[in-house]
């Protein structure tokens, strides 16, 4: 396999780490999850913020979603427009959060 271990997370990115992260955690796999949000770190690595939105999702925290999210647009994550528009966003995306994040990415 050109060096990755199958089931590792080093082949996904940021995105594909945080969705691992919370379905693991929805599936009851809590030390996998945690060893994966481990792996995105403080969100301080460009990218790793939007990983720690889709995570926060996945564990129905809107607060900790839109923290992250925040985080993301401040880092100017090329493809956040994109992700923002996707199904499982629609929660933040109904919240009251969403108002001051759609001004932030200049949304109407």
């Amino acid at each position: 396999m050109c060096g990755a271990r199958h089931g590792s997370s080093e082949a996904g990115g940021p995105v594909a780490r945080g969705m691992l992260a919370g379905l693991s955690a929805k599936t009851g796999q809590t030390e996998r999850a945690q060893e994966l949000v481990r792996e995105l770190g403080d969100g301080s690595v460009y990218g790793t913020p939007l990983g720690l939105v889709f995570f926060h999702l996945l564990s129905n925290d809107l607060n900790g979603a839109a923290e992250w999210l925040r985080k993301a647009i401040e880092q100017r994550v090329s493809v956040l427009f994109l992700y923002s528009f996707f199904p499982l966003v629609e929660p933040l995306r109904a919240s009251t959060h969403w108002p001051a994040l759609a001004r932030m990415m200049n949304l109407p």
